[in-house]
């Protein structure tokens, strides 16, 4: 088990208590459709060699050769241009959004960041 990052303490307020129960219980949520602003980064393709991947069928996941950035949100420079266009006012990176669509299902504790700055949220997913 995870250590928690902050230790809770006796005299804080409780502004709302909301619990993973609480959370599966929500109704389904339609999220409105959205564009993209601005592609960054690169994805490789679909290969589909890996659909038949089994315990019965295995296969050895090759060594990852790119980078893995660690930049927080507040500190990307793409994220700060757009912050300073002003149409955006919700940041988050790919791993904290993947950690908030997931938390209903998650059997480990994520831990977000949220940064409020100058009328902007930047959600991040905390290190480590």
């Amino acid at each position: 088990m995870r250590e928690p990052s902050y230790e809770v303490k006796t005299e804080w307020e409780i502004v709302e208590d909301f619990t993973k129960q609480r959370f599966d219980k929500l109704p389904g949520l339609i999220p409105g459709k959205l564009g993209c602003k601005v592609s960054a980064g690169k994805l490789p393709a679909h290969d589909s060699k890996w659909d038949k991947v089994s315990i019965k069928h295995g296969k050895k996941l090759p060594a990852f050769e790119g980078t893995v950035p660690n930049e927080m949100t507040y500190h990307d420079p793409i994220i700060q241009e757009l912050a300073n266009e002003g149409e955006i006012s919700i940041f988050g990176t790919d791993l904290a959004v993947a950690a908030l669509m997931t938390s209903s299902k998650a059997q480990y504790p994520w831990d977000l960041v949220i940064k409020k700055a100058e009328g902007f949220l930047f959600i991040d997913k905390r290190d480590k």
